[in-house]
């Protein structure tokens, strides 16, 4: 194999050369160059045409609807996309958008983004949305433009993230509301009006006079976003320019606080829509989406604002009340995995509901994630959800042949298990949550790269923040249960500058700081990534005060700035032996981590690597080796373009340092995890092998367990996906009879 790595000759790697050559540059992750079938839009052109001369309603709801992509819950986004024939209009781009669109085949025409406020629950998702984008124009050695439209100040926001975020095949306009208050094309007419907030004393809550100290005071005690973020917000006008839906505009508006409230109501931009207008005209409006927040939606002002409107008019909410999690798909196979061992795999936290307090004489209807608005030209437009949504795999109806198997399985547990004593805090701790296990971009049951190391009942640390971190989070321990484990987290270890590894790390700072955590959470990373938060802490969010931020070449011996004070002093604040980081060979100033505790284990987490003889120094004798194995054997090419490592090297990189355990992770989402496994057999007498998946937690008694499962798995999941297909089949039309 080493000699398969240095040698560079041979078809596939001239392959890939030659494809790089022709995309016109390199890429940062370029494991996306392989061919993968271009997805079919959801939604196709109607081109027959009724008797009447219109199109029939069945298919005007292909030509035009909207779907509800985010709801403000759990980190993410209150976002929608509106599809007129095949072109896209996504507003607003927060963490897990990319996920969701790619689950549902929804990603597919979307050149033009729309953003309500500079906020990074609005923007959070854009860099990985646009790295999936990427990919997909590469696998077809194509080129698109994206334009984004949003406040002045966005467009030095994405200038700064190409730095660690390179777009070779993708070219991003920036264009502020101020510079283009209408986008049009030959589809829709979009008109950008801005509402700026009004401080006033009754909005600051108290009789004192207007002053920055006390609207400061305001925004602290209720737990705002703050100022400099929340200078100005977008309302959007939209006009459809398709005949048969010229009448039905659509009004999307996001009031970020209280404060801007009173400017939106005011706002004479709206005036024409309301039904005591001067001209006495019925309104055009079709629907309202209101992105606002619960607390300004329940506020009197705003119920008598929206009745202002005409009754017929529907209004649309999405906010953090609406029901709905963006991983359904990991939900069910969680329910599937548990059935297997309810210890590794727990059952996901389910989240509450609310119902919204809106009276029910307004014409209200509360959005959900997967939830459809479809136009129906003269007819009047209809919400109706993906029956795809409403698919949950039955454990039973695929584990009920191998019961057999599992009565075997759990006999030798019982064996395996006697030489641990899972009751004590020794078999306890160390405790490993992967969160996230993917390469690259999400798939439909991996997210991207993130690691929870529990080291003792009050500490903890992170490995990695992908996009997404905190969604993970609360999926996996409900929300009360991931405010708890933020606190206990007194280090976030980020690897390398690639998005995919650090994207979530603004929304994980945030949630710390409402949780008003008292100690501040060790931040060691390369020292670019200080120069990225000085830039999210001048536009959008203070968080450079929630982290003590350490440069990662702090720690690298051998390197101009080691200094051993510091690498010292955090050991001994997470009673750790040691903690040593050292260079790995890939790209964007990657380093690995070997954690040694005073207990006397130790976990070692590669990141993303190429194999090397650091690797195999610092995971000698390590009780846990965590190493990246993104592509499989037959790609040797790919991982030697893009500084990776395949199966069989993280294995060998095992078996070289004596490794107690190996686990793998940063699987390629192009590329499942089954076939591209190596024989497990020949390494069951140097070391215990596994595959790591999203939501799998582990502790070092239950490490001997995981090869037990692994021939089993293989099964359950050729199985898992042929059973979820069959299902998808056997739907009917998602689209609801008239």
């Amino acid at each position: 194999m080493a000699l398969i790595r240095r040698s560079f000759i041979n078809f596939k790697s001239n392959r890939i050369i030659l494809r790089c050559l022709r995309c016109g540059g390199l890429l940062s992750n370029p494991e996306s160059f392989h061919d993968e079938p271009y997805p079919k839009p959801p939604y196709t052109t109607y081109k027959g045409k009724a008797r009447s001369g219109r199109p029939a309603a069945r298919d005007s709801r292909k030509l035009m609807n909207l779907c509800v992509i985010g709801t403000g819950k759990n980190g993410t986004a209150k976002s929608f996309l509106l599809r007129i024939k095949d072109e896209g209009y996504l507003f607003n781009c927060g963490e897990g958008t990319a996920r969701v669109l790619a689950n549902r085949r929804l990603y597919v025409g979307i050149n033009n983004i729309f953003f309500t406020h500079l906020n990074w629950e609005n923007l959070g998702g854009v860099i990985g949305l646009c790295m999936t984008k990427q990919s997909h124009l590469l696998s077809r050695l194509d080129f698109s433009l994206l334009g984004l439209y949003g406040p002045a100040s966005m467009a030095e926001l994405f200038t700064q993230s190409r730095t660690f975020a390179r777009f070779h095949r993708l070219e991003i306009n920036s264009y502020s509301t101020k510079e283009a208050q209408v986008f049009e094309n030959s589809d829709v007419h979009v008109e950008s009006v801005i509402f700026y907030p009004k401080f006033t004393q009754m909005s600051l809550g108290s009789s004192q006079p207007i002053s920055m100290l006390n609207l400061a005071r305001y925004m602290k005690k209720s737990q705002q976003t703050p100022l400099s973020s929340e200078k100005e917000a977008v309302f959007y006008i939209i006009t459809p320019k398709v005949e048969v839906f010229t009448a039905k505009k659509i009004l999307v508006v996001d009031c970020p606080n209280e404060l801007f409230r009173d400017g939106l109501i005011s706002n004479e931009r709206l005036r024409e829509f309301y039904t005591d207008a001067e001209e006495g005209e019925e309104s055009c409006l079709d629907l309202i989406v209101h992105l606002s927040p619960a607390s300004v939606v329940h506020s009197d002002e705003y119920r008598e604002w929206i009745r202002r409107f005409d009754p017929t008019t529907k209004h649309l909410l999405i906010n953090e009340e609406s029901p709905g999690n963006a991983v359904t798909k990991y939900e069910s196979l969680q329910n599937l995995l548990n059935a297997v061992d309810p210890d590794i795999w727990p059952m996901l936290k389910a989240q509450p509901v609310t119902v919204s307090q809106l009276p029910l004489d307004l014409n209200v209807y509360q959005g959900s994630l997967g939830l459809f608005y479809s136009f129906m030209g003269t007819l009047e437009g209809k919400f109706y959800r993906d029956q795809k949504e409403l698919i949950m795999m039955r454990p039973n109806s695929l584990l009920g042949k191998y019961k057999k198997e599992l009565e075997n399985i759990a006999s030798q547990k019982a064996k395996i298990i006697k030489d641990y004593d899972l009751c004590s805090q020794k078999g306890r701790y160390p405790e490993v949550v992967f969160l996230g296990t993917a390469a690259t971009r999400p798939t439909d049951i991996r997210n991207v790269a993130c690691i929870l190391l529990h080291i003792s009942p009050d500490k903890a640390i992170l490995m990695d923040c992908g996009e997404g971190a905190f969604e993970q989070l609360v999926t996996m321990y409900g929300t009360d249960g991931a405010n708890d484990v933020l606190r206990k987290v007194k280090l976030i270890y980020i690897t390398h500058m690639h998005p995919d590894h650090h994207v979530g790390l603004v929304t994980i700072l945030n949630q710390r700081h409402k949780l008003r955590c008292k100690d501040l959470v060790h931040l060691i990373a390369p020292r670019v990534m200080n120069d990225w938060l000085n830039l999210i802490d001048s536009l959008i969010i203070p968080i450079q005060h929630i982290a003590d931020f350490i440069s990662a070449e702090l720690f690298i011996k051998h390197s101009l700035f080691y200094t051993n004070d510091k690498q010292v002093s955090v050991a001994e604040e997470l009673d750790l032996q040691e903690l040593d980081i050292f260079r790995a060979s890939h790209s964007q100033h990657p380093s690995s981590i070997a954690i040694t505790h005073n207990d006397g284990w130790k976990v070692v987490y590669s990141g993303d690597s190429k194999p090397g003889g650091r690797m195999v120094k610092h995971s000698e004798n390590c009780d846990l080796l965590i190493h990246e194995a993104t592509y499989s054997d037959s790609r040797i090419g790919a991982a030697i373009f893009s500084y990776h490592s395949t199966v069989s090297e993280a294995v060998d990189m095992g078996v070289q340092g004596k490794a107690k355990n190996v686990l793998l992770t940063h699987l390629s989402p192009k590329y499942g995890p089954w076939e591209c496994l190596p024989d497990l057999r020949q390494y069951e007498d140097q070391l215990q092998l596994a595959v790591a998946f999203d939501f799998m937690r582990v502790r070092f008694s239950q490490l001997a367990l995981l090869p037990l499962y692994q021939d089993l798995l293989l099964r359950l999941m050729n199985q898992y996906y042929k059973y979820g297909v069959d299902l998808v089949k056997k739907m009917k039309t998602v689209y609801p009879r008239d």
